[in-house]
């Protein structure tokens, strides 16, 4: 695809960004398989279903826009995932909390690439004087830095400390 107005520009990072979502749901729930606390494991399924309700909302406004959500690979986020699966899911830790801190970084490092997507395509859709469509996002935006708060929260409240 030719990416030669901000149209087919914001049209092509729906795609790019349902493809994170969509991998970055998966990384989720294997994270929350491989941690040991309980709230830690609540978020990251949490997350998970935060992102396959993202998936949706992008597969709607796609639909409206006549595209497929599918069809764009985000390398971005699979190179993330390939780095969280080598530093946090096979890797050995000492303890416990060590490899919980290390999964809610790892975490957050794919967070922070789908947050940064939404930031992109919120300012897009506004642009483009498509307020429905910035409406969506910016919700769906709020609620993931939501998420990346009580995450900081868990970190900080004690995975840290108990790491240490």
């Amino acid at each position: 695809m030719t990416l030669y107005n901000l149209n087919r520009l914001y049209h092509h990072q729906l795609q790019d960004l349902y493809s994170a979502c969509q991998q970055s749901m998966d990384a989720a729930a294997k994270l929350a398989d491989a941690a040991s606390n309980e709230e830690l494991k609540d978020l990251l399924v949490t997350g998970a279903k935060g992102f396959g309700d993202g998936m949706e909302k992008l597969r709607s406004i796609c639909e409206l826009h006549r595209i497929d959500a599918v069809g764009v690979d985000c390398k971005g986020v699979r190179a993330l995932i390939t780095e969280m699966q080598f530093q946090a899911l096979d890797a050995e830790f000492s303890d416990d909390a060590t490899r919980d801190t290390m999964i809610i970084m790892k975490y957050q490092r794919i967070v922070h690439y789908t947050v940064t997507g939404y930031s992109c395509i919120v300012a897009f859709a506004n642009r483009l004087e498509l307020e429905e469509d910035a409406r969506v996002l910016k919700k769906q935006l709020t609620e993931i830095n939501e998420g990346v708060r009580q995450l900081s929260r868990v970190a900080s409240g004690y995975l840290n400390v108990e790491a240490a």
